[in-house]
């Protein structure tokens, strides 16, 4: 009693009517390693039906985040760079990294790992955005803190 007919519950007959596409979650990265010895990455996540993504879109996307990195002349990727941090702080002397300037990242990610780090190691960092350039900074980190001997 009470379910409708078939005993299913909901509309009855078969499968409840119409079916639900499936959604998916789709990520795709390219990396590129240049002549200098830069790291530059751009990425893509997004969930979606799969049908629904046009891949060269995404492709093309990317491809364009990668031109913008290399034309503003960074050596890293603002998500490389937070990952090259630590070792920068552990590292003995000074290190240099050409990231994008604070105006061009689309997240905190280096902002956050220098807090971390500094607080951590006693590391000292500093970012100068390059005067020929404003796309672009020089994060310096003065590394190998007393405690490490």
């Amino acid at each position: 009693g009470g379910r409708g007919k078939g005993g299913r519950g909901g509309r009855g007959g078969k499968g409840g009517g119409k079916k639900r596409k499936r959604r998916v979650w789709c990520g795709c990265q390219l990396v590129l390693h240049t002549s200098t010895g830069g790291i530059l990455a751009a990425d893509w996540l997004q969930e979606a039906e799969l049908e629904a993504i046009n891949r060269l879109n995404v492709a093309k996307a990317l491809l364009k985040k990668l031109v913008a990195l290399v034309d503003m002349g960074a050596a890293v990727d603002e998500h490389t760079a937070d990952q090259c941090l630590v070792y920068a702080a552990l590292a003995d002397g000074q290190t240099r990294l050409r990231v994008p300037a604070h105006s061009q990242r689309t997240s905190l990610h280096i902002e956050s790992a220098i807090s971390v780090i500094q607080t951590m190691t006693g590391a000292v960092f500093t970012e100068t955005v390059d005067p020929d350039n404003t796309a672009v900074s020089v994060l310096t980190c003065d590394g190998a803190p007393k405690w490490l001997g």
